[in-house]
């Protein structure tokens, strides 16, 4: 009966080592398939996103900078408008006319820019009314015959208008001139008080 029951044993043991080879075998079958179709196409899927991941970190970083850039910006421009040289225009008194007419001729000799002739005058005032407008500012116009180029001109117009004085262009003509140079005849404005 002892043999027998070996032999049992035997068989089943061999059994058992057959079934378990054949679980392993299977089990290693999924996993080379695992290994090959799934994985592989994670790790495609991974390697695609590891660019997007470098090109956000990026952008974010540019954003940043930017952000720090734009704060400074206005922080200067704050400082500035503490200091009331940015957004604060002069309106002059009626005798610093003259002072106005050196600025222009100043930054027009510093672009380069010819001037031919400057007329200047008060703009008439009706003698119905006591008062020309708010707090008795009167308009004043400067005429300027100027030989310049247009980018020139541009870059003065700009200047003016951005200045230290209150002036805003009324009137330009522009004609060609000689050697690329026009011709330009433009009125300015601005306001003086009494």
């Amino acid at each position: 009966m002892i043999p027998l029951l070996d032999r049992l044993n035997l068989d089943r043991l061999l059994l058992d080592k057959k079934k378990l080879l054949m679980v392993v075998i299977v089990s290693l079958i999924i996993i080379f398939l695992d290994i090959s179709f799934v994985l592989k196409l994670q790790f495609a899927g991974i390697g695609s996103v590891g660019p997007k991941i470098s090109k956000l970190k990026n952008d974010i970083s540019a954003v940043n900078k930017d952000l720090q850039n734009t704060e400074s910006i206005k922080k200067k421009h704050d400082e500035e408008m503490q200091k009331g040289s940015l957004g604060a225009k002069k309106i002059l008194n009626a005798g610093q006319i003259t002072s106005l007419l050196q600025y222009i001729s100043e930054l027009a000799q510093k672009d380069g820019i010819r001037i031919s002739q400057i007329k200047h005058s008060p703009d008439a005032v009706d003698p119905k009314s006591k008062k020309a407008g708010p707090e008795n500012l009167f308009g004043f116009t400067i005429g300027l015959d100027l030989t310049c180029d247009y980018h020139t001109f541009g870059k003065f117009i700009n200047e003016l208008e951005n200045g230290q004085y209150f002036l805003n262009v009324q009137d330009l003509r522009i004609t060609p001139g000689e050697d690329l140079k026009q011709k330009v005849y433009v009125t300015l404005r601005t306001y003086v008080r009494k």
